[in-house]
């Protein structure tokens, strides 16, 4: 069930089988990096930050600010990073780990929901 709005739920009749799942994450901080790197162990994943230098380094396996290790990253096989929202069309379901205040959460929010 998911909550709709106050004193309203309904039933989704119709999940994707985890099979089916194309995931991103956007945000690629202290919450959205483990998050991402953990669904990439399992699953296809493409990570989205705003931030060409964080993409970069983890494009080449490595996280500056150690929430994961390099061999954490190397073994989420299925994470892949990315800058170009893009890179985002062919995903059907979206985390959303960007930070505060809303100013830089919708321009995380806007640049990835333009190519969705």
């Amino acid at each position: 069930m998911i909550y709709d709005r106050p004193g309203k739920w309904w039933q989704v009749n119709s999940m994707l089988k985890l099979k089916d799942v194309d995931l991103a994450v956007v945000g690629l901080g202290y919450v959205g990096l483990p998050l991402a790197v953990e669904f990439g162990k399992r699953m296809r994943v493409v990570g989205f930050d705003i931030s060409r230098a964080r993409v970069g380094a983890l494009n080449s396996g490595h996280d500056a600010t150690r929430e994961v290790s390099d061999g954490e990253l190397k073994s989420a096989s299925g994470l892949s990073f990315c800058l170009e929202p893009r890179e985002l069309a062919g995903c059907n379901e979206f985390i959303v780990t960007a930070p505060t205040p809303i100013d830089e959460l919708y321009s995380r929010i806007s640049t990835a929901g333009t190519h969705i």
